[in-house]
């Protein structure tokens, strides 16, 4: 998933900014921007940067950098190769929230699907994906097409470098949350999390 969500979200902090790039331009932002001029330090900031990485300029306290990110998540749909957060049946009977053209690309995509009366027809129940199982572009298309969305997407901040004593310190990552939270494909559907999450589109 893309972090231009949490590059937007920044956006409110209108006294700070976020800069969400590669790697050789993340370095090169470590330069810039009112860092220290000493290599020393640029190194033990620079040396952090792997991998997806942002950097984060701000006037505000550690305390609300630490609370906003652990706050703030967004959810997306699923990609290709991302473990599915739980199984996803689709129950057979009239797909009325797929337009009639769409049928030829839901059989495609592994739907026992008809046109019956020009209403898309799931002709028997189907399995979309099952907890756990890395999900294939198909079934990755076709959860985005009933509107379920799975992935989260959140920040781990690494570490921080302060102007007030140009120290970098590490911080611990926060403990996850007791609670899960899952999306059903349905309002109606349970988020018991050891239950089958059966999506209708009828």
């Amino acid at each position: 998933m893309s972090v231009v969500p949490v590059c937007d979200r920044s956006h409110s902090w209108f006294s700070s900014f976020l800069v969400c790039l590669s790697l050789p331009v993340a370095l090169t932002q470590t330069k810039k921007k009112g860092l220290p001029a000493k290599q020393k330090l640029i190194d033990e900031i620079t040396r952090r940067l792997k991998g997806e990485v942002g950097l984060l300029f701000t006037n505000r306290t550690k305390d609300e950098v630490v609370q906003w990110f652990h706050e703030h998540k967004e959810v997306d749909y699923a990609r290709a190769g991302i473990p599915a957060s739980w199984t996803v049946v689709l129950h057979a009977g009239p797909m009325e929230n797929f337009d009639h053209s769409s049928e030829p690309l839901l059989r495609k995509l592994g739907l026992p699907t008809k046109l019956q009366k020009g209403v898309v027809t799931l002709l028997k129940d189907h399995q979309v994906c099952a907890k756990g199982d890395a999900l294939n572009p198909e079934q990755a298309r076709l959860l985005k097409l009933c509107g379920i969305e799975m992935s989260e997407f959140s920040v781990k901040l690494d570490a921080l470098w302060s102007a007030s004593d140009g120290k970098t310190q590490v911080l611990e990552p926060l403990e996850p949350s007791a609670e899960t939270r899952e999306l059903s494909g349905t309002p109606e559907s349970s988020e018991d999390d050891d239950s089958e999450e059966n999506a209708n589109e009828g």
